[in-house]
């Protein structure tokens, strides 16, 4: 039974989804259809990427992603649902139509790195305002080398211990740890990390265009110092 799965920006206050589904169905009747999240960010990315690639390889082989973000115009989604269909008919990709010639690659931001510390740019805040930075825990540990360390944001917050999780620590404390995405997250157990500390999402456009005095950048990144 072939598995597809859907994300997009389009969220689901309305009938398109449901729609997309339906057209799915007529023309495939015997697959499944997951849903990743309807509510990618239409211009971060970063985050988009993040949030489909920490999911999507969950599935199992053989699944088809349709990733759908500033699609708009629905209707294409009759070739797209047509070359899936092509594709499970044949088993083989180039029946699902002409492979695209030429494809613009953005590359994820990664993290500042010298020696003794690591720079890293807040990539992404859960519903509960849990904040996750683009530092990998294979990165973190070729670095740190067995050594102490101390986690700072906001000029002067420190965490010094990782932990498990969140039940490692008191209710209102704060926290680090590698999230199941094997990414460095920063949260407050029963708090909103974010808020509390006025954290928010790396922006490079806003990081170029700022003036010198201008520190907003202290909120947008989080830096590992080796001792």
């Amino acid at each position: 039974m072939p598995v597809i799965t859907l994300t997009s920006d389009i969220g689901q206050a309305d009938f398109i989804i449901g729609a997309v589904k339906g057209q799915i169905l007529s023309t495939i009747p015997d697959c499944t259809i997951a849903d990743i999240t309807h509510y990618l960010s239409s211009k971060d990315y970063q985050q988009g990427a993040y949030i489909f690639n920490n999911a999507a390889k969950y599935y199992p082989k053989g699944t088809v992603h349709i990733v759908m973000v500033n699609f708009f115009f629905i209707q294409m989604l009759d070739r797209v649902v047509e070359s899936v269909a092509y594709f499970f008919a044949s088993g083989n990709l180039l029946d699902a139509g002409e492979p695209a010639t030429e494809i613009l690659e953005i590359y994820p931001m990664q993290p500042t790195i010298s020696p003794n510390w690591m720079e890293g740019q807040i990539l992404f805040i859960d519903q509960f305002e849990n904040v996750v930075v683009n530092i990998r825990k294979e990165e973190f540990d070729l670095h740190a080398k067995g050594r102490s360390f101390k986690i700072v944001f906001t000029r002067n917050e420190t965490i010094e211990v990782l932990r498990n999780n969140y039940g490692d620590v008191p209710v209102a404390d704060k926290m680090a740890w590698f999230n199941s995405a094997g990414y460095l997250e920063i949260a407050v157990r029963g708090g909103n990390m974010a808020g509390l500390f006025g954290l928010s999402k790396y922006d490079e456009n806003q990081h170029n265009k700022q003036r010198p005095n201008d520190n907003k950048w202290f909120f947008q990144m989080v830096r590992v110092f080796f001792e």
